[in-house]
């Protein structure tokens, strides 16, 4: 049996995706639970105030600083917490911060992210299941849509010498182009529905159900 090309690029696209997303969320995690000020204090920088409010202090990342050339700003919303030094140059989020003092530029980011979950207990958001641990699982509304993809595509054929070439290939292409992105993800279920209903109302001029 042939392989099925199509089929592995959409299940790679989505594994991708799923994979995505959870980076993400715990990005997000680790943002909301762990300030700069947190990393800055575990590692022996000594800081005036009890609370996470902007200050100065000795950049530990050039050499000497006898005059305070870092600065450390708390969350805000324009921005997570973060440190900015002005003779580095250099901006430092929590996550760039730990990787700073504990890694390097080659240390995987995933990797990073999993130091500070342990260091400060902070349990990931669940990682989803990816499409292939889903074999099993059926999805009413994504069968729902299947079915849909199938009507447009019978009633597109049966209405065939009721279009010009042009018309017929730009809804065969709609179909198509929808049917990959929703099978990506790129396309919700009620976008994708709104979509072929789109589809069938323009074929229902030419043909009857």
């Amino acid at each position: 049996m042939a392989r099925d090309y199509k089929a592995e690029a959409i299940q790679e696209a989505s594994t991708q995706s799923a994979n995505y997303r959870w980076i993400r969320s715990r990005i997000e995690t680790v943002r909301k639970n762990v300030t700069a000020h947190d990393v800055l204090r575990r590692n022996g920088i000594s800081l005036r105030y009890s609370d996470d409010r902007e200050e100065q202090f000795s950049c530990p990342f050039h050499g000497r600083d006898v005059n305070p050339s870092a600065r450390v700003y708390p969350e805000t919303v324009k921005g997570p917490s973060h440190v900015w030094c002005f003779t580095c140059h250099e901006s430092w989020d929590v996550i760039a911060l730990w990787r700073k003092f504990y890694g390097s530029k080659e240390t995987k980011f995933t990797r990073v992210l999993l130091e500070i979950e342990r260091a400060f207990g902070i349990v990931p958001p669940e990682r989803p299941p990816l499409p292939s641990e889903m074999a099993d699982y059926v999805d009413p509304e994504v069968e729902e849509i299947k079915e849909l993809f199938e009507v447009c595509e019978k009633r597109l054929t049966k209405a065939r010498e009721s279009f010009d070439m042009k018309s017929h290939l730009t809804i065969g292409s709609v179909l198509d182009r929808s049917r990959y992105q929703f099978e990506t993800g790129a396309l919700s279920v009620g976008k994708v529905r709104a979509i072929l209903q789109q589809v069938l109302d323009k074929i229902g001029t030419k043909v009857r159900a």
